[in-house]
């Protein structure tokens, strides 16, 4: 059953509205007779759509829909402004301001319906391709999180049981094998617990308009020597050749060091992840228009213009394919960061090709 809110205070038309509405099967009408009232309505009753008249007393159609934009459970509800012919510029204008269509007055039966049912239609498309979305995100947290949590855990356990059980039996150079196999599989899963807790740390942040303007007042970084130390960190343990091109040497961002210090280490660390292990990985930064800009190039498997608007949490691209390291919150927190900075960041790719990640933070 759809439901449908009428705010209008003129009775007449609000009931014929109404009584049009109710003849039609699959159709509840909910009727308010002024704005204020009609907030009260939408809160309560949860709508599917509401038809707001713009001139009323008490509240007006403009007091309407910024009242119930300003609450999550009622933003997103469609929401058709009523308008009399005279008013076609306010309603435009109300559309400005976030509603989805408006009706002129007088209009006939079949204009009602059919604007009705062509917002109710955009909104069970929109509808249906977030809960794709989400039904993909499930899939990739269910096939992701388990093995990044056992497959070290089980390093740990089979590494340590082995230890236990045999102590005399093995070679020093074999107990120092073991050991760092234990170690390793422990640093893998502090990462990941670290970027959980880092991550719910910058989703808090993100809804927090004070801290963020104290967040890009942190003038810290000096982005040239932390991409020096990254990789220099970087090369003790990978076989990738690491060249970079650093043109930002008296640069101060506007960002902590340790914050930038992880940028780097999750782009590289994925460059890293996702290239053939004799392969170059590039580094550049540059300053253009009081703009400081990093972009890192490897080459290897890439993505596809359709994988790369899916980047986000525990994304992992063909995973049933290739074997894959990480629960894919490494991007998500550099994406959240860079905004949070006031950045902006992007992604170019070509499969099996060169893949690029450039983002851009204003200074």
């Amino acid at each position: 059953m759809v439901k449908i809110l009428i705010i209008d205070d003129e009775e007449d038309l609000r009931l014929g509205i109404g009584a049009i509405l109710s003849d039609l099967e699959g159709y509840e009408v909910v009727l308010a007779e002024n704005g204020r009232v009609g907030v009260e309505l939408a809160h309560r009753e949860k709508p599917d759509l509401i038809l707001c008249d713009i001139r009323m007393p008490v509240l007006d159609g403009f007091g309407v829909l910024a009242e119930l934009q300003q609450d999550k459970s009622t933003a997103a509800i469609p929401f058709i402004f009523l308008t009399a012919r005279k008013d076609r510029n306010s309603a435009r204008a109300g559309m400005g301001l976030g509603a989805d269509d408006y009706i002129t007055k007088p209009f006939a039966r079949r204009e009602l319906v059919a604007a009705i049912q062509a917002r109710l239609n955009k909104l069970e498309i929109i509808t249906s391709h977030y809960e794709e979305k989400l039904e993909s995100l499930r899939g990739n947290i269910l096939m992701a999180l388990p093995h990044e949590l056992r497959t070290p855990l089980a390093s740990i356990v089979g590494y340590g049981d082995l230890l236990v059980q045999n102590t005399g039996d093995f070679s020093s150079e074999e107990i120092s094998e073991y050991a760092s196999a234990i170690v390793a599989a422990g640093q893998r899963l502090h990462h990941l617990l670290e970027n959980y807790i880092i991550l719910t740390q910058l989703e808090l942040m993100a809804h927090d308009v004070i801290y963020r303007e104290q967040l890009r007042q942190v003038h810290q970084a000096q982005p040239d020597e932390i991409i020096k130390v990254v990789v220099q960190g970087k090369t003790a343990v990978t076989q990738h050749q690491i060249q970079y091109h650093l043109q930002a040497n008296d640069v101060t961002l506007p960002m902590s060091n340790d914050y930038f210090l992880k940028i780097v280490e999750e782009l590289l660390d994925n460059a890293c992840k996702f290239s053939p292990d004799d392969s170059t990985i590039e580094i550049y930064t540059a300053v253009s228009q009081n703009c400081f800009s990093l972009k890192i190039e490897n080459s290897g498997r890439g993505m596809t213009p359709e994988q790369i608007r899916n980047i986000g949490l525990y994304m992992q691209f063909e995973r049933r394919i290739y074997e894959q390291q990480g629960s894919g919150m490494g991007l998500v927190i550099v994406k959240r960061l860079v905004e949070l900075h006031g950045g902006d960041i992007s992604f170019a790719s070509v499969p099996d090709g060169v893949t690029a990640v450039t983002l851009a933070i204003p200074l």
